[in-house]
């Protein structure tokens, strides 16, 4: 299978530039042939179908716009509370269990989730005073970390090329004699680009 750019095929098919057949014929005109043309450049396989690709690749153009991205680290500190009512003793398991889980699982976690250089540290055991009436013993962990934000700052079109109209020398009267400045760009010996410098 050939690669075939649609905006090319339209031209062929039209006979003309997109940009004339669209200031004569109109958008709709147009649209109905570039509906045609990307249905019978598109490749259909009906559901159940069985192919072999191996050896195949798929290919995309370069993007026609492009998006500069921003980013910027952000430390936060997330506190997890582990309670137990009535004996104390059970805390300390279930303290060491999420502590060991935290550490363990850290990839999976926090850094897959782009929670990164993340430090645990514990609180000591303490009565927790909020249940009043109730014996409730509390101990937190704090994970700090930094997470990175991004954001878009410009998105702008790609640059598809530059084209060099011809330069011209002015104002050096040392030029070689056989260089005309109207025909070749050419950098004279005074100028301290070319390392020639006198």
């Amino acid at each position: 299978m050939r690669f075939a750019d649609s905006d090319t095929e339209i031209e062929r098919r039209l006979g003309v530039g997109i940009r004339d057949w669209f200031a004569e014929h109109g958008e709709e005109s147009f649209r109905d042939v570039e509906r045609e043309v990307i249905d019978d450049l598109t490749v259909k396989l009906n559901p159940g179908t069985q192919a072999d690709f191996q050896g195949s690749s798929l290919k995309s153009g370069q993007p026609a716009w492009l998006t500069l991205v921003e980013s910027s680290s952000f430390r936060e500190t997330y506190r997890i509370g582990i309670h137990v009512g009535g004996e104390p003793a059970a805390l300390s398991w279930l303290h060491s269990a999420v502590v060991f889980c935290l550490l363990r699982y850290k990839q999976a976690l926090l850094e897959a989730r782009g929670f990164e250089r993340s430090t645990p540290r514990s609180t000591d055991l303490e009565r927790n005073q909020a249940f009043e009436t109730e014996l409730v013993h509390s101990r937190y962990i704090e994970l700090t970390g930094f997470v990175r934000q991004y954001w878009p700052k410009v998105t702008a079109g790609r640059i598809d090329a530059l084209r060099a109209r011809g330069i011209k020398v002015i104002g050096s009267g040392n030029l070689p004699g056989d260089v005309d400045p109207d025909e070749a760009p050419w950098i004279g010996d005074q100028d301290t680009l070319s390392g020639n410098a006198k």
